[in-house]
């Protein structure tokens, strides 16, 4: 991981999944609105059937990001309700983050509806579309799945919300 440029503000951005949370470390220069993309990856515990491994697979490594990454900002992609279990899970999950950030700053959170929106053109876009968009925002990044580009469509729906991008 590259130190942070003077000027520049670390956001760690998060797509939370029960069985692989993309992230993305990434500086912003808010004056400039250049963008310094340090790392994309995933946690993955799809491998794991017990939801208590996959917590303690998901905590461990938001302590790492949280001490090697020492971001200023987490963004994370507000998680959706649809169905009572997995909704439950991917409670656990967040809870499990807000562990590992325990006496950070509270979260900006994105729904992932206006992420649709803002990179999509409307709210029910399909994944692809959105992917497709940062594909063209960000012709030199490869995305190994879809929830590595999801947090980085977290990262950048943030900087557009917030007037950077």
């Amino acid at each position: 991981m590259n130190k942070k440029k003077k000027g520049f503000e670390r956001l760690l951005c998060l797509d939370l999944s029960l069985n692989s949370t993309g992230f993305v470390v990434l500086d912003v220069n808010r004056k400039t609105s250049e963008l310094l993309i340090q790392k994309i990856g995933t946690t993955d515990t799809t491998k794991k059937k017990d939801w208590g491994e996959k917590y303690e697979i998901i905590y461990n490594q938001m302590v790492y990001l949280r001490e090697s990454v020492i971001p200023d900002s987490l963004i994370i992609e507000r998680p959706f309700m649809r169905f009572e279990i997995p909704t439950r899970a991917l409670l656990g999950a967040l809870g499990m983050v807000r562990l590992a950030f325990k006496g950070f700053k509270e979260p900006v959170f994105i729904s992932p509806n206006h992420i649709k929106k803002i990179l999509g053109g409307h709210g029910h876009a399909k994944k692809y579309m959105v992917k497709e968009r940062l594909e063209e925002m960000f012709p030199e990044v490869e995305f190994r799945n879809d929830d590595e580009s999801d947090a980085l469509g977290v990262a950048v729906t943030y900087l557009i919300d917030e007037g950077v991008l």
